[in-house]
Parts: structure tokens; sequence; C-alpha cells
């Protein structure tokens, strides 16, 4: 099933989202993402000022362009998820100065 990223409802079916498919028919190229993987959006937002983070957990895999990162992490992925989501990057791009 072909994702894409959405800043406020994560990895999303591209269907649900766009209401019509933006994937090609041919997906081979596209990136295997597997429930619990990180993918990033490097496109910014003004839900997502230096891009969206976000972990697959509503669908056991699906596939995603190559325009985007897909990673995996190994340890705590929970608390990574959580700061993904809620950190706040000051203007020196150090998320540790702002990040709660």
């Amino acid at each position: 099933m072909p994702l894409t990223i959405s800043a406020q409802y994560g990895l999303i079916n591209q269907n649900e989202f766009f209401d019509k498919r933006i994937a090609s028919k041919d997906v081979s190229g596209y990136f295997l993402v597997r429930n619990g993987e990180f993918a990033y959006n490097k496109s910014t937002s003004s839900d997502a000022p230096w891009g969206a983070i976000k972990r697959l957990d509503r669908y056991e895999s699906g596939v995603l362009s190559t325009l985007y990162i897909v990673f995996k992490i190994c340890s705590n992925a929970t608390y990574f998820e959580k700061l993904f989501v809620y950190a706040k990057f000051g203007n020196n791009n150090n998320p540790s100065d702002n990040a709660y």
C-alpha cells in the first residue's frame, strides 16, 4: 500500500489522505516501511517547520517514495517518537536547547 507522510496524521495510506493514489503503478523502487519504522519528510509546513518525522503505527507495512528518508531505531523508539513530535527547535537548530 502506498503511503504518504502528513505532519498531522503521520504515515497514512495515500488513498485515505488524497482520495486517490499518487504513487506510480510500479512501486518496486520504493522503500518498504514496516510497522515501528520511521520516515522523514524534509518538506516544511506550518505544522512542521523542520519537516515531519513519523513512525508507522497504523499498518503492518507500506511503501514510500524514495523522496523520503526511512530509518529504524533499535532501542527506545517510543522516546524518539515523542521527541520528534514534541521538540521545539530554536533559531540555532540545537534541539537540546528548547526540547521539553
